[in-house]
């Protein structure tokens, strides 16, 4: 089994190919998530302030520091012959959905009016030189500009999930109540429609799935209900 840890993205590899050599299967889409959310809800017994810190910074992982390698919980990761690959944004939906539960969370009487917008990870320039002044070559400025794409589109979900949370609180909370890959919850997240085409920015051309949806409706959720109280942490 391996663990892979980067700064800007999570690659998670869940489970190695077997030792007898062979084919190795990955999981499907429906199996990926299902493992995805049990891997959110044992990370969060066992780590809930750290997986909160993380979830309340719309998942920064720069003030988390050396401590951000605990949310990498090898006692939760399953054993199978079968690997699949977890990114960044939807370990960040599943650690949010998780403590959404753990905390039991209420929606606020009055939704989210007042609250104010809440902020995202700032994108870091992409630099050309090195701190002694001389020119990076050109595939590390590839890889910087690769980082700055995934940071973007993160943002850009995250942003459009918090847009629908305020307009429709019950609807998007009630996706959360679904079980995944059910026509129940393919019906809930089709309810708030309306809502997507409201929020949809003019010209917008990011796509979403069901996994990515659910987890920026849980991320807003968690972080503007976080807003509410008086000890909510920083937006």
């Amino acid at each position: 089994m391996r663990r892979r840890f980067f700064p800007g993205i999570l690659v998670l590899v869940l489970a190695t190919a077997p030792a007898v050599a062979g084919p190795v299967n990955r999981l499907s889409q429906e199996e990926t998530r299902k493992v995805s959310q049990f891997i959110g809800e044992c990370t969060v017994r066992r780590e809930h302030d750290l997986a909160r810190q993380f979830v309340l910074s719309g998942g920064d992982w720069k003030p988390l520091e050396r401590a951000g390698r605990r949310l990498i919980q090898t006692e939760c990761l399953p054993k199978s012959n079968m690997v699949s690959i977890m990114t960044n944004d939807a370990m960040l939906g599943n650690l949010a959905e998780a403590l959404i539960k753990a905390d039991g969370i209420a929606l606020p009487a009055d939704g989210f009016v007042g609250v104010p917008q809440l902020s995202y990870v700032a994108v870091t320039p992409v630099r050309t030189i090195d701190k002694e002044g001389k020119a990076l070559p050109p595939e590390r400025i590839a890889s910087q500009e690769k980082g700055i794409a995934r940071r973007e589109l993160i943002n850009t979900r995250l942003k459009f999930g918090e847009c629908i949370v305020r307009r429709e609180p019950t609807l998007s909370r009630y996706v959360l109540s679904t079980s995944i890959s059910t026509d129940a919850e393919l019906a809930a997240i089709k309810a708030l429609a309306p809502a997507m085409g409201d929020c949809l920015a003019k010209g917008q051309t990011v796509g979403f799935d069901r996994e990515t949806l659910r987890g920026s409706f849980a991320v807003a959720l968690y972080r503007l209900t976080a807003a509410t109280t008086s000890n909510g942490a920083s937006q």
